[in-house]
């Protein structure tokens, strides 16, 4: 027996079947970057402002702890450019929060082909140096942010 599929089915199954592939080319395999994050451990305050830029906000934690957010993206179609100041304050509180303007770094390689890929680094700081890391976004792209 003869199945007929109808135009809304046959465009539906066409569109699934596009929407599948355009998402299997654009899967980049995760990236172990914790030797990055590690390198970020312990680091003063300054080197991180020297290599990021200054984050555009932050807040005070209750216990006099700083917290600071680094936002990046790359890609996009037109070349691949890092917003390393870019930042803004994800934990509310009393002081701090907004939103940074920032200056765009090229990094070649990353998202060149339309897809943005992005990196969010926040770090907690105790007496000016990193006690504490969370890291979210494309794994690849995270993993270039390497302390020199």
């Amino acid at each position: 027996m003869r199945r007929f599929f109808t135009l809304a089915q046959r465009c539906l199954l066409s569109a699934t079947a596009a929407i599948s592939l355009a998402l299997s080319g654009c899967a980049t395999p995760d990236v172990d970057y914790s030797a990055t994050r590690a390198g970020w451990q312990g680091a003063p305050y300054d080197a991180v402002v020297a290599q990021w830029g200054q984050p555009g906000g932050y807040t005070v934690m209750d216990d006099g702890r700083y917290v600071y957010s680094w936002y990046s993206q790359a890609g996009g179609g037109g070349g691949s450019v890092a917003y390393p100041s870019t930042s803004f304050g994800v934990f509310g509180g009393s002081r701090g929060g907004g939103v940074g303007i920032s200056t765009g770094i090229p990094l070649p390689g990353m998202g060149g082909g339309g897809e943005v890929v992005r990196c969010e680094r926040t770090f907690v700081f105790k007496n000016a140096i990193v006690v504490e890391q969370m890291w979210n976004g494309n794994s690849q792209f995270c993993s270039t942010f390497v302390r020199r």
